[in-house]
């Protein structure tokens, strides 16, 4: 990247999970504030381990401070939704930037990263949730293609969660 950010996984055995944890409940800050519990707002290192076990943890780095991250859970990961679950949707959470980093494109860059990498893996959709109360990150989503597909109350948030999803089209592209 021309602006010195490295993308790279996550290394659980190497990389520092309280500088993971540390960016994800400050970028989650603004909606815990309005009331909003997602699971980003309260999780400990514990919790944000046990998220992206299972994932490929995506973080953009500017040298070694930890600027933004998502979550990327390929096709074959069952996610806990009907449709999360059928065959051929890949999905992502846990996208955030740390606050002095936004408004810079970071999360679009995850976003294309996340994206195509469910292409290459075949995925036909890629979906994500968020609080049907978070409007602009509803409109964020919209803006790129994303559609709601339905909705779906998590056990660890206080909000119906709205799911929405992007058509890949050609894996090849």
């Amino acid at each position: 990247m021309t602006d010195g950010l490295q993308l790279r996984r996550f290394d659980l055995s190497g990389d520092d999970i309280s500088a993971l944890t540390g960016v994800v409940r400050r970028a989650y800050a603004t909606l815990a504030d309005r009331g909003l519990r997602y699971v980003g707002t309260w999780q400990e290192d514990d919790v944000t381990r046990s998220r992206i076990e299972d994932a490929e943890c995506w973080c953009l780095w500017d040298g070694e401070v930890l600027a933004a991250t998502a979550a990327f859970y390929g096709p074959d990961h069952l996610g806990g939704t009907p449709f999360y679950d059928q065959p051929g949707v890949a999905t992502f959470g846990q996208l955030a930037v740390d606050p002095d980093r936004q408004g810079q494109g970071l999360g679009h860059r995850l976003l294309d990263h996340v994206e195509a990498r469910a292409r290459t893996l075949g995925a036909h959709e890629i979906a994500c949730d968020t609080s049907e109360h978070a409007d602009h990150l509803v409109a964020l989503y919209t803006a790129r293609g994303y559609r709601p597909v339905g909705t779906y109350d998590w056990d660890l948030t206080n909000y119906v969660s709205v799911l929405l999803s992007l058509k890949l089209g050609d894996p090849a592209r």
